[in-house]
């Protein structure tokens, strides 16, 4: 599933804690392509470099495309090209990165490109409107809370946000952008190239962020950064239709997406066709969970996010009541990446000198009891990365996570 499951099947739209169930009408049971759902949060911001918060992240993945995504079918999770025609060739042992655009990528028709919205030639993607993203997230005018995805490891970028700290905002605004940094290479319209400070693995993950989805120079300059924040362009797989702040978002389906098929579609049908798979998302924003599960029992949502203090009530566990079996509700849980733990201080030389004293504690700690007060809507952690992601070591399970009173009494008196 490679656009936000969200978007593409009206799967999950709230990431709640590691394992995290949601109710969701059969879907055979409705024939239509308008999904109906709702976030318990408010969206601040409609700006991709400015959405620091999980409900702004997922609607600027309806909107903005990124470079990369991860191929979600797959363990480990693994990236692959989105807006690239191929995967970025790496040089100087991982110190650079050389891209290509895919020759498909249009942003949505706007009054920013010209009359009637612009023709495809003015609204086609170009490494130009890439760069332009990138230097957006360290313009230290915008105050983007991400600016430490480029901060010391993209060439010149701290030099970039110094200069913008000081520019004026009113007069020529852009010069700085206009000026460049020697990090961001535009080679032509469709290539460009990353030259970091050092080399850095693992900086290709930063580009599947929705931080980092690209947006049109061409609309920034236009709207400016305020007004751009509420009047979104971008070349997603929705774009934005109507828009009641703190109330509902439509997004309508972009029907110039870039070709991408989803073979893994329960649909046979859906196979076929081109994502994303919806027409149309109303989404609302419900405060209130008991009030979203209402309108949800009411057919007024597609989906129902449960969180800890309702899922005995609702599904007993992990298991789904009788009576919403028989109305075709099902039950979807996926373990989410959220990390919850208790940690040591090591400011106390007692816990700090004593590895036998740490380990005693660990197994004293019940964890069996604490999942099974947040409702089984949990698994247990063995180590800070996830299963599903590259570097989890199963085999850590056994010596971790070991509730064990007896084995901590005796690593106590082993502690001394």
């Amino acid at each position: 599933m490679r656009l936000p499951e969200w978007l593409k099947i009206g799967g999950m739209l709230l990431a709640l804690a590691l394992a995290a169930p949601g109710c969701g009408r059969d879907a055979g049971a409705k024939a239509g392509r308008v999904i109906h759902i709702a976030t318990a949060t408010q969206v601040k911001t409609l700006d991709p470099a400015l959405a620091g918060d999980l409900a702004s992240r997922n609607m600027a993945g309806a909107l903005f495309d990124t470079l990369l995504q991860y191929n979600y079918t797959k363990r480990p999770y693994m990236l692959e090209p989105s807006m690239l025609a191929k995967m970025p060739e790496m040089r100087e042992g991982g110190a650079s990165y050389y891209f290509e655009l895919r020759d498909d990528l249009f942003f949505t028709p706007d009054p920013a490109f010209g009359p009637k919205g612009g023709s495809k030639e003015a609204r086609k993607v170009r490494s130009a409107d890439v760069v332009f993203s990138f230097l957006r997230i360290a313009d230290a005018r915008m105050h983007s809370p991400v600016f430490w995805l480029w901060r010391g490891r993209v060439k010149g970028i701290d030099d970039f946000y110094a200069a913008t700290a000081e520019a004026p905002s009113e007069r020529d605004y852009f010069a700085e952008y206009d000026r460049g940094v020697a990090g961001f290479e535009v080679i032509d319209e469709r290539h460009f190239a990353i030259h970091l400070t050092r080399p850095d693995p693992r900086f290709l993950y930063n580009l599947a962020i929705p931080y980092t989805g690209i947006v049109p120079q061409r609309a920034v300059r236009h709207y400016g950064n305020d007004r751009f924040a509420e009047h979104p362009v971008g070349s997603g797989p929705f774009y934005l239709s109507s828009y009641r702040r703190d109330y509902e978002a439509v997004l309508t389906r972009n029907a110039e997406f870039r070709t991408e098929y989803f073979p893994e579609a329960q649909n046979p049908a859906d196979r076929a066709r081109k994502l994303p798979l919806a027409d149309r998302i109303v989404c609302s924003n419900i405060r209130q969970s008991l009030s979203a599960w209402l309108l949800f029992l009411q057919g007024e949502l597609e989906v129902s996010v449960l969180n800890k203090d309702n899922a005995d009530l609702i599904a007993g566990g992990r298991e789904l009541a009788p009576a919403l079996r028989r109305r075709r509700i099902e039950l979807v849980t996926h373990v989410e990446f959220e990390i919850q733990y208790v940690g040591f201080s090591f400011t106390d030389p007692k816990l700090a000198g004593n590895l036998k004293l740490r380990q005693a504690l660990t197994c004293a700690y019940n964890i069996p009891r604490r999942i099974a007060l947040f409702n089984d809507l949990a698994v247990p952690a063995a180590g800070p990365i996830p299963p599903g992601v590259p570097g989890y070591a199963p085999e850590l399970e056994k010596a971790t996570n070991c509730y064990d009173l007896e084995r901590a009494r005796l690593l106590l008196r082993e502690a001394g």
